[in-house]
Order: C-alpha cells, then sequence, then structure tokens
C-alpha cells in the first residue's frame, strides 16, 4: 500500500477516534448524577454506592468506584442546578485534560466552554473528574492565580488562607516555616531555625486575624512572636492593609516591637510594600520596614515566581545607609521556597 494511502488511513482513524470522545447518548437521558464537592476543590459527578460513619463510596461518571473521606467533603448535591462552574479542570479516564466553563449537563453529556469560547461536549464516561482552578481568564487563557497572596517576602499583606489551606516554606535554607488557616479569617503559623552549630535556635511563631476580607481591599491584625531557647523574647504586634487585586496591590500597616524585659516599643514600625504581575507567572515584590525614631529603614524588592502549588521569592535586601555610601554592592540576596496544600 502507498505511504500516503497509509497515512489518509492514519488520519482517519485518529479523526474516528476523537469523534467518539465527543459522542453523546440519548438513552440514560432521565440519569441525572449527584454532585460531590471536596474541601480541596474536586469536584465528582456520580452516584452514591454507600455512606457510612467515616466514608463515603461514591460511582463515578467513568464507572469507577472512588472511596471519599467524609471529613473532607463539603457538600453534596443531590441533583446539580446547573449553575456554571467557573475556569475548571475536566480530567478525562485516558489522562487527556480540558480548561474551561461546565456550562450544562445534556444527554449524558457535559457541556464545556474554553477559554477561547469554544463549546465541547464530553460524554460522562469519558470523565474522571473535575478540579475548580482559581484565577482569571485574560485574552483567552487562563492567568494563574498566586498562591503565596498571603505574604509578601516576609511581612503578611491581609489576605487570609480558607480553611484547610496552608503553605511550607523555607527562608534563607536556615529558617522553615509552617501555616495552617484554621478558619477563613484566621491563619497560625510557626517554625525553628535550623542553624548550624548554633547552641540555640530561634522559636517564632505567628497568630493573624483578617478583619475586613473583600476582593480587592483587606484589614488584618496579628501578632509575631519570637524567642532563643532559654535566652529572650520578643515580637511585633501589627494592623496591616491590602488594597489592589491579585496583580496589582499596596500593603500599608503599623508594628509595635515589644521584648519580655523591656515592654512595647515607644516608636512604632511602618510597614509597606506591593506588587505588580509582570506575566503570568511572574511578579514584582517590594516589601520595607521603616522605623518612625529616624532609624535606618530596611528596604527591598526582587520577583516571585509561581505555579498552582509553589512559589520561588528572589530579592534584595538593603537599608537606607548602605544605599547612601558610593562603595561596594549595598545589597544582600533574599531567597524564598513555598509549598502551598489544602486546594
Amino acid at each position: 500500500m502507498p505511504v500516503k494511502k497509509i497515512l489518509v488511513l492514519l488520519l482517519f482513524i485518529l479523526l474516528s477516534l476523537n469523534q467518539e470522545i465527543l459522542k453523546c447518548q440519548t438513552d440514560s437521558a432521565n440519569f441525572f448524577p449527584q454532585m460531590i464537592e471536596m474541601k480541596n476543590g474536586d469536584i465528582f459527578f456520580g452516584s452514591i454506592v454507600n455512606q457510612g460513619q467515616f466514608a463515603t463510596l461514591i460511582n463515578n461518571l467513568a464507572g469507577q468506584k472512588i472511596q471519599l473521606m467524609n471529613k473532607d467533603i463539603m457538600m453534596i448535591a443531590q441533583e446539580w442546578n446547573k449553575k456554571p462552574l467557573n475556569f475548571t479542570r475536566i480530567d478525562l479516564v485516558n489522562g487527556e485534560e480540558y480548561t474551561g466553563i461546565v456550562e450544562d449537563y445534556r444527554d449524558t453529556c457535559f457541556i464545556i466552554r474554553d477559554t477561547s469560547g469554544i463549546e465541547m461536549k464530553i460524554p460522562q464516561n469519558k470523565i474522571l473528574g473535575f478540579k475548580k482552578l482559581r484565577g482569571n481568564v485574560v485574552n483567552g487563557s487562563l492567568q494563574k492565580f498566586d498562591p503565596n497572596r498571603t505574604k509578601l517576602f516576609l511581612a503578611p499583606t491581609a489576605r487570609s488562607l480558607n480553611a484547610g489551606e496552608g503553605y511550607l516554606s523555607d527562608y534563607m535554607i536556615f529558617f522553615p516555616f509552617v501555616a495552617v488557616g484554621i478558619s477563613d479569617f484566621a491563619i497560625i503559623s510557626g517554625g525553628v531555625s535550623l542553624i548550624p552549630g548554633a547552641e540555640n535556635q530561634l522559636v517564632y511563631g505567628n497568630l493573624k486575624f483578617t478583619l475586613f476580607p473583600k476582593d480587592n481591599i483587606g484589614v488584618s491584625t496579628g501578632l509575631f512572636y519570637m524567642t532563643v531557647f532559654s535566652y529572650s523574647a520578643g515580637g511585633v504586634v501589627y494592623g496591616i492593609a491590602t488594597i489592589g487585586s491579585d496583580d496589582k496591590a499596596i500593603t500599608l500597616g503599623l508594628g509595635n516591637g515589644f521584648t519580655g524585659e523591656n515592654g512595647f516599643s515607644e516608636n512604632p514600625i511602618i510597614i509597606a510594600g506591593g506588587e505588580i504581575r509582570l506575566s503570568n507567572d511572574v511578579k514584582i515584590i517590594s516589601e520595607n520596614w521603616i522605623p518612625t525614631n529616624g532609624d535606618d529603614a530596611l528596604l527591598s524588592f526582587g520577583l516571585r515566581f509561581f505555579g498552582e502549588h509553589v512559589a520561588g521569592d528572589f530579592g534584595l535586601i538593603t537599608n537606607s545607609s548602605l544605599l547612601s555610601e558610593s562603595r561596594g554592592f549595598p545589597f544582600i540576596p533574599w531567597l524564598g521556597f513555598t509549598y502551598n496544600f489544602g486546594y
């Protein structure tokens, strides 16, 4: 058989397989799947086989049995109200993925509109599951969501984690940090330094409450506390506000330091910072600490690179005195790495 005929035959087979994915059935139009939404954003459609005290067994749309822990389930809807599921990743049983808005369910098919506006029909038995995505559609593509929205380099923003969300961070290699959202408006975090050869390690923690959470404005207050084993303790009580979107925002706050021996300082510190998105996964970050007693201000700027769960910060730190001097390189590098979980 000539090579040209073989290529045409292979193309016909591939097109036929693709059409099979888009083929919907009408023999089970009366069946309407239940929707199970998980706390981490996963969504399953199917029928409940058994619901026990600790776990729920479901039969998903692809005919697979999946066991879900009850503590991880946010909602079970007997019937989906066909309210569009915005920015959803659709995972198929063959490993393919589609991203778009789930608009409807007809004739055992889900109607999907992708970010460019094209409508697709995907049969239910080809679907493994759904995953809600965070972000916005910009110029026909899904813009990534910054998972490190709750902080600049080290200072907090006024944004909060949702209950059950959290992150693991490491600053300058020797300062690990873990944070968890204990509610939609409160975060508890802390860590212990790992400085080699040090006789005593630094223990630190933070408790932050978001008082006024809105899409483009937030106000928070909190307490950062640190101590050296069997030596001294101190911290900062702060209030902070963040104004702006995920693409562009400013953060302004006021902190008052204290120590166990001397109590609160008479001179608070101004916290000023901001963030500007450069591309889908890169931001400029600035964080500055300005004492009101005239001491040197601590200044920093740099870049944040982020994906769905992982973010890395690289910055340069200096103070006002070093900048005023003309000799040498006035900056100290800053490195931070964060893994976000729970969504």
